[in-house]
């Protein structure tokens, strides 16, 4: 079974973990911490390797 992992961000200069989505820079997510108006961007994961 595939269990699903939820991760929370927190911004390391203000401590605050409330971010929305701010659109994408070279398929890559980007995000604006509300509280802060810090804006950061997140690379997506890497694809599973198939099992050997």
């Amino acid at each position: 079974m595939m269990q699903m992992m939820q991760m929370t961000l927190m911004h390391a200069k203000c401590g605050s973990s409330a971010l929305r989505k701010n659109g994408t820079s070279n398929d890559k997510a980007k995000c604006l911490y509300t509280f802060c108006r810090h804006q950061a961007v997140f690379a997506p994961a890497a694809p599973r390797k198939a099992a050997q």
